[in-house]
């Protein structure tokens, strides 16, 4: 029988990261979570505390909830909905003027199902510029999202989607080009 006890090597087990992950979780469910609508720049302060890299005009909402501040790297004026997930366990690195709608999951993990201990197996995930990701759509893990791109609602993107497109549906699927 094999070992399931094992733990994959990029996860961080180490007491201080155990800390670090414990102290986020405590500012995110409290003076992130019930911070005033408009606070953007409190809630910025303290996702840039914990290493993420935030830039001019980023607009996050209170209900948007970041796993790893660390991994997240948002460019200028990017502009989240309400109760977006960002499950970022590997970097996410959204560009400039990007709207991302609410009910939005972005999904940096899945597991390797070929294992009986289904480890967890990090991805990254990147928006390019102009792109508009909309209601309750999720994107998996080792995505590229190219410029100019809009994601329609309830889309389930699971692979890059090439500049200049409209994808949707489950599995989302090309549409046709955003501008012709």
């Amino acid at each position: 029988m094999q070992d399931l006890s094992t733990t994959p090597k990029f996860l961080n087990t180490s007491l201080s990261f155990k800390a670090k992950r414990f102290l986020w979780w405590l500012i995110d469910s409290t003076l992130i979570k019930f911070s005033p609508k408009y606070a953007y720049g409190f809630r910025n302060y303290w996702l840039r505390l914990f290493g993420a890299k935030i830039g001019f005009k980023a607009g996050i909402k209170p209900s948007t909830r970041v796993l790893m501040p660390w991994n997240l790297i948002l460019g200028n004026w990017v502009s989240f909905g309400e109760s977006v997930q960002i499950m970022n366990y590997a970097q996410a690195m959204i560009s400039d003027h990007v709207v991302i709608s609410q009910g939005v999951f972005l999904c940096g993990g899945t597991h390797d199902y070929l294992s009986p201990s289904l480890p967890l197996v990090p991805g990254k995930i990147l928006v390019k510029s102009r792109t508009w990701i909309c209601a309750e759509a999720f994107i998996g893990p080792n995505v590229e999202i190219n410029e100019d791109c809009v994601i329609a609602a309830r889309a389930v993107v699971v692979k890059s989607v090439s500049k200049n497109s409209i994808v949707g549906g489950n599995p989302a699927k090309y549409i046709k080009k955003r501008y012709e």
